[in-house]
C-alpha cells in the first residue's frame, strides 16, 4: 500500500517551472583569417547564440552543492575590434574580442547566495566574491517578489520580460570571453541553499507534498534533487542511506529509525485462522556469498572543490564481490566513510530474513515498523505484510543495529587551483637598453605588470604620448612580472663586471613571487637580469631571508651602458625576462609616455604610470678611455675610444660596429673662468691647439674641462669627461 501511495505523489517535483525552462549555449563558428590593409585577428563569423533543447530539468538545492545550472536568456555576442601594432614599420593588424550577457538558472527553489564559480574548470569568482575575468554579476535568490532583472527588460521589454519568481539565477552582464578562446566558456557554480548543510528530513519534505513527514536525521553537505518524481529522489537517497516508508492512516512517513521497536511475545507467533498449529517463524539465512566483500560509495566531495570522492567499506568472508553506490550528494569524507559501513553492514545483516503469523491485534504494523521478538537475537524490519481471515502474516528483515559509525577517512590527494584575490595592478614602464644584438631604430619602452596578490592575471593598457589628450589601446599585459622595491641601499659600484662587495635586500610584491640564485654560464645567458631603478644589473646569489624577501649578491653592475650609482631603499626592482614585457609602440622623439591598466581588481580610474623616454635603445654609449698628450709644439692632442649600441659581445681584434649612419662627436669645452665652447670630430680623435691654450690662459684660465658625447642618428651619448691644467 506505500509503495502506490507513493508513486502517486510522484510529479510533485517539478513545480510550474520544473523543467519547462532551457536554453543551450551557443557554438563556437570557424574563425578565419580576413584578407586587408593589415592583418586581422581570428574572428567569429556568426555571433548569434543557438537555441537548441527544451524540458532541461532544473534542480532543487539543499545545503551546498555544486552544479552547471542552465542557461536561460542570453544576448548575441558583442564584438570590439581595435588596431594592435606589430613594431616599427610592420602594419597594425586587427583584433577581434568578444563578449556576451546571458542569464543561468541554478535552482528550483530559493537559495541563500552563490559562492565560487568555475569556468572551464577554472576558477572565475572566488570564496571573496572578486572575478578573475571582467563581467558584472547579479544573483537572485528565487524569492515569490524578486524584481525583473534590468539588462533582460531592456532588452526584451518591460512586458516580455518574466521575472522567473520562485526561480533561484545569475545573470552575467558584458562577461569578457578574450581569456576562453572567444567562447562562452562551461560554467558551474557552489551553490548555497541553506548556510552550513541539510539533513535526509530536510530534503524529503521539502520536496514533498504536505502530508508526508519525515524522521531522517543523517546530515548531507549538499543535495541536488534532480527528477520528476519524490519516488526517484527516494531511490536515490535510499541507495546510501537505509530509509524505510509507511502509511499510518493519516499521511506518509518516511525514517531511518522507529524508535523502540514492537514487542512481540513467542506465544503471539503461529497465529491460524482454522485453529491448527502453524510454524512460529521461519527463518532464512542466505549464504555469504550474496553480501559483497567490498563496498564503494561514490560522493561530492567539497574539499575538493566538490569533484568526486570515493570511500571503501570491507567485510571478510565469503565470495570476492564487489559493489558500488553513487551518492549525488556532498559530503565530508568521514560521512562517507560512515555511510559506506552502513551500507555494507545492512547488505550482511538482511541475508536474515523471516516469516510469522500474528493475531488480528497486530494488524496495525506496517512495511518500515520494526519488532523486538521474544527468543530471537536482534531487531527486525517488517517489509510486507498481508492481512487474511484476521491474521497478519508479515516477513521480515534483519535490521542494521542503529548508531553504527564509519572509521576516520582522508579525502585523498587534491589539486584544487589557490583562490587567491586578483587585487590591483602594479604597473612599471621601463625605458631599457637594447637586450638583443642589432641596431634599433626606436625606443624600447616596455610595461611590466603584476599584483599585489598571486590571483592577479591580466590588465587591459592603454598609452596617451600627449600627456591625456588621446589615448591608444595597447592590448593586454604580458605574463605577470616579478618585481618589488629595494629593502636596503645598495652602493656605487662598478660597471660591466662583477661587484663582490656591495649586496642589497629586495622585497617582492607578494609572497608567491620568487627569486633563484644561478651559475656564472646563466648569468652569461641573460638569466637573472633586472632593473633597480635605471640601472640593468644581474645577480648570481640570491638568498631567502623571509616569505617575499630576499638578498641579492654577486651583482653584475651597470649593463648595456646604464650608469651604476647609489639606490636608496624604496627604489623600484623589476626582473627583466621575455614572457612578462610588452613592448610599447613609440616613435623616435616620444617625450613622455602615460600608460594607464584596468583589471578586474582595479578602481574604476584605473592605475597609471608615466615616464620620460630618454630613448636609451636608440642611444649610442659614452666614450671611454679618454686621454690627454701635451706634443712638442704646445697642442694638448685627446683621443678616446669608441662604444657601440650594437658591440656588446667582446670581439678580440676587432672594432666594434658603428651602429650609426656617421661617426660624429660633439666636444664641449669649460675654462676654469667660464668661457665655454663647442666644436666637432668625425674621428675619435681632437687636437686643443696650443695658440687657443695660450689665448685661454691669457683671459685668465688655469684649467680646462672637456666633455666628448658621440652624435648618433637618433640620439647623443652621455658625455665622457676629462679635466686638464692650462699651466
Amino acid at each position: 500500500m506505500a509503495t502506490i501511495i507513493f508513486s502517486a505523489v510522484g510529479l510533485a517535483l517539478g513545480g510550474p517551472i520544473g523543467s519547462a525552462i532551457g536554453t543551450v549555449l551557443g557554438q563556437q563558428v570557424d574563425q578565419r583569417i580576413l584578407g586587408g590593409k593589415g592583418a586581422q585577428g581570428p574572428r567569429l563569423s556568426d555571433l548569434k547564440i543557438q537555441t537548441s533543447s527544451y524540458a532541461t530539468p532544473i534542480p532543487r538545492v539543499f545545503g551546498t552543492m555544486r552544479l552547471s545550472g542552465t542557461v536561460i536568456w542570453s544576448t548575441d555576442l558583442k564584438e570590439d575590434r581595435r588596431k594592435q601594432s606589430n613594431g616599427k614599420g610592420q602594419p597594425k593588424s586587427t583584433v577581434y574580442s568578444y563578449s556576451v550577457s546571458f542569464a543561468v538558472a541554478l535552482s528550483a527553489r530559493r537559495a541563500a547566495r552563490v559562492g565560487r564559480i568555475w569556468a572551464d574548470g577554472k576558477l572565475l569568482r572566488g570564496a571573496a566574491g572578486d572575478f578573475k575575468t571582467a563581467t558584472d554579476f547579479r544573483f537572485y535568490a528565487g524569492t515569490e517578489n524578486q524584481a525583473l532583472d534590468p539588462m533582460i527588460a531592456a532588452a526584451e521589454g518591460m512586458s516580455s520580460s518574466p521575472a522567473y519568481r520562485g526561480l533561484c539565477y545569475a545573470v552575467f552582464e558584458d562577461f569578457q570571453l578574450a581569456d576562453y578562446g572567444n567562447r562562452i566558456p562551461s560554467l558551474s557554480f557552489e551553490i548555497i541553499g541553506d548556510e552550513g548543510g541539510t539533513t535526509l528530513s530536510a530534503i524529503m519534505e521539502g520536496i514533498a507534498p504536505e502530508g508526508v513527514k519525515a524522521n531522517c536525521p543523517t546530515s548531507l553537505g549538499g543535495f541536488a534533487a534532480y527528477g520528476n518524481s519524490v519516488r526517484a529522489v527516494y531511490q536515490s537517497l535510499s541507495l546510501a542511506v537505509p530509509v524505510h516508508v509507511r502509511d499510518d492512516g493519516t499521511g506518509l512517513h518516511i525514517s531511518e529509525y522507529y524508535g523502540a521497536p514492537t514487542e512481540v511475545p513467542e506465544q503471539a507467533l503461529g497465529a491460524s485462522f482454522d485453529g491448527q498449529t502453524a510454524a512460529r517463524m521461519s527463518v532464512d539465512q542466505q549464504s555469504s556469498s550474496k553480501a559483497p566483500s567490498r563496498l564503494s560509495l561514490t560522493y561530492a566531495d567539497p574539499s575538493r572543490d566538490f569533484q568526486n570522492g570515493m570511500q571503501h567499506a570491507r567485510r571478510e568472508g565469503g565470495a570476492r564481490r564487489e559493489e558500488g553506490v553513487e551518492l549525488a550528494a556532498a559530503l565530508a569524507a568521514d560521512a562517507a566513510r560512515a555511510l559506506a559501513e552502513r551500507q555494507i553492514a545492512k547488505r550482511w545483516s538482511s541475508r536474515t530474513s523471516a516469516r510469522v503469523t500474528l493475531p488480528w491485534r497486530y494488524g496495525y504494523l506496517s512495511p518500515g515498523m520494526t519488532l523486538q521478538i521474544q527468543g530471537q537475537p536482534g531487531v527486525w524490519t517488517v517489509v510486507t505484510t498481508s492481512l487474511e481471515r484476521m491474521i497478519l502474516g508479515a516477513t521480515l528483515e534483519r535490521m542494521l543495529a542503529p548508531g553504527l559509525a564509519g572509521l576516520p577517512a582522508t579525502p585523498g590527494r587534491s589539486v584544487r587551483e589557490v583562490d587567491e584575490p586578483h587585487g590591483p595592478t602594479i604597473l612599471r614602464i621601463l625605458d631599457l637598453p637594447p637586450l638583443e644584438d642589432g641596431v634599433r631604430t626606436s625606443p624600447l619602452v616596455v610595461a611590466c605588470a603584476a599584483g599585489i596578490s598571486p590571483g592577479w592575471r591580466s590588465a587591459a593598457l592603454l598609452q596617451s604620448i600627449d600627456d591625456g589628450a588621446s589615448w591608444q589601446e595597447v592590448g593586454a599585459t604580458a605574463a605577470p612580472a616579478t618585481l618589488g622595491s629595494l629593502a636596503s641601499t645598495l652602493a656605487l659600484g662598478p660597471a660591466g663586471m662583477f661587484d663582490m662587495i656591495n649586496s642589497v635586500e629586495v622585497t617582492l610584491a607578494h609572497h608567491k613571487m620568487e627569486l633563484n640564485a644561478v651559475e656564472d654560464l646563466a648569468l652569461l645567458s641573460g638569466k637573472n637580469l633586472a632593473m633597480i631603478g635605471s640601472e640593468l644589473v644581474q645577480f648570481g646569489i640570491a638568498e631567502r631571508i623571509a616569505e617575499g624577501r630576499y638578498r641579492l649578491s654577486k651583482l653584475l653592475r651597470g649593463l648595456r651602458a646604464t650608469v651604476p650609482t647609489n639606490h636608496a631603499a624604496g627604489t623600484s626592482f623589476t626582473i627583466v625576462e621575455q614572457e612578462s614585457v610588452l613592448p610599447l609602440d613609440l616613435p623616435v622623439g616620444t617625450g613622455a609616455v602615460r600608460v594607464l591598466a584596468t583589471g578586474v581588481g582595479d578602481p574604476v580610474a584605473g592605475t597609471e604610470s608615466t615616464i620620460s623616454v630618454s630613448g636609451r635603445a636608440v642611444t649610442p654609449p659614452s666614450p671611454v678611455h679618454v686621454a690627454a698628450i701635451k706634443t712638442s709644439n704646445g697642442d694638448i692632442h685627446l683621443s678616446w675610444k669608441r662604444r657601440s649600441r650594437d658591440g656588446w659581445r667582446w670581439i678580440d681584434g676587432v672594432d666594434a660596429p658603428l651602429a650609426e649612419e656617421v661617426e660624429r662627436y660633439s666636444i664641449s669645452t669649460l675654462t676654469s673662468n667660464g668661457a665655454a665652447a663647442t666644436y666637432e670630430a668625425s674621428s675619435a680623435e681632437w687636437t686643443y691647439p696650443n695658440a687657443l691654450r695660450l689665448a685661454d690662459t691669457l683671459a685668465g684660465a688655469t684649467s680646462l674641462s672637456i666633455s666628448i658625447s658621440q652624435l648618433g642618428t637618433f640620439a647623443v651619448s652621455l658625455p665622457a669627461q676629462i679635466s686638464i691644467s692650462l699651466t
